[in-house]
């Protein structure tokens, strides 16, 4: 048995095997579990994001249990504590004017309606049935020093969020309706360069296996191996990876028609369908963002840098920042 220590408390943890790290152990331990996209944000410096729901129960464990057993780890930034995919960073030199972000808020909501369309929820979820431990060159994820990927539990838990989890991320994308958001939308930080020039580091992230390669037509669900994507057996030095193919949907509804994302939950309804559906695992969502990417490059042709999108990821917990 290994003992932490977490303030006045003790937590006694099993010990795992010798051949894996207590943090591949927790991993490994963790059900798999699905995101569920909200909407499209502009986050602090400008940052463009696709929010998720909230994190699952799998997940909030999971980084509590981390926290725990690792006491020297470096506090969680606010950034990391809802869920998210950061996909484009303004350009060095660059900053947003009030206009600008008034046209970037106005294309958020308007995209952001497909993920209320019915029928769509696990063609756009993410199912988190990997996860991997990253050591970076660059704060993007497109320079690779090393990564260990661990499959978790099967079967998913498809639970929603929590009401808490839910809120968190709520009360973070409902800030860009406050007058004074632009302070923070155009602040200094966090342009391209920060995300791209090298700052070693590491992470524990969900790697999108959907905008890794082509997904099949089939309405057959791939086996847990297939649908991790080919970073799911990599334990690579190199960091090289295959470039990816977008998918393009042509048959996405057309959301400036769609309402805004509702704060109300219809987590029953969404559980039923993602239960009763058949479909391949967020095989719409790189056509969504595509079409996202297209109207923000429209509108604001040279303003934003767009990570690859084989880099794209969602991060669990920072652990060497």
């Amino acid at each position: 048995m290994a003992v932490a220590e977490a303030g006045a408390s003790t937590i006694v943890v099993p010990l795992s095997s010798t051949s894996e790290t207590h943090l591949e152990y927790l991993v490994r331990n963790t059900q798999s579990c699905v995101l569920r996209p909200y909407c499209f944000f502009v986050s602090w410096q400008g940052v463009l994001t696709l929010a998720y729901r909230g994190f699952p129960p799998a997940l909030v464990s999971l980084k509590q249990q981390i926290g725990d057993f690792y006491q020297s780890l470096p506090k969680e930034s606010p950034g990391s504590r809802w869920p998210k995919t950061s996909l484009a960073a303004v350009r060095e030199g660059r900053r947003l004017t009030p206009a600008q972000l008034q046209r970037l808020n106005d294309i958020c909501r308007e995209q952001s309606g497909i993920f209320q369309a019915p029928g769509q929820v696990k063609a756009q979820a993410v199912l988190v049935d990997a996860l991997s431990t990253v050591v970076y060159e660059t704060r993007c994820l497109e320079r690779v020093v090393s990564r260990r990927v661990v499959q978790l539990q099967q079967p998913a838990d498809l639970s929603g969020a929590s009401a808490d989890e839910a809120a968190r991320v709520q009360g973070v994308v409902a800030e860009a309706d406050d007058d004074n958001y632009w302070f923070h939308a155009s602040r200094d930080g966090n342009r391209d360069n920060h995300y791209r020039n090298p700052a070693l580091g590491v992470t524990l992230v969900h790697e999108l296996a959907c905008f890794q390669q082509q997904q099949p037509s089939s309405t057959t669900q791939p086996p847990a191996s297939a649908a991790s994507g080919p970073r799911a057996s990599s334990n690579s030095a190199d960091g090289n990876t295959p470039k990816s193919t977008t998918l393009l949907s042509s048959n996405l509804p057309d959301s400036s028609t769609a309402a805004a994302p509702s704060t109300s939950s219809s987590s029953s309804s969404s559980l039923a369908q993602l239960q009763g559906s058949s479909g391949v695992w967020s095989a719409a969502l790189p056509g969504i963002v595509s079409k996202f990417r297209a109207a923000v490059d429209a509108e604001l042709p040279g303003l934003y840098a767009w990570f690859e999108e084989q880099s794209l990821h969602v991060t669990v917990r920072a652990i060497i920042v």
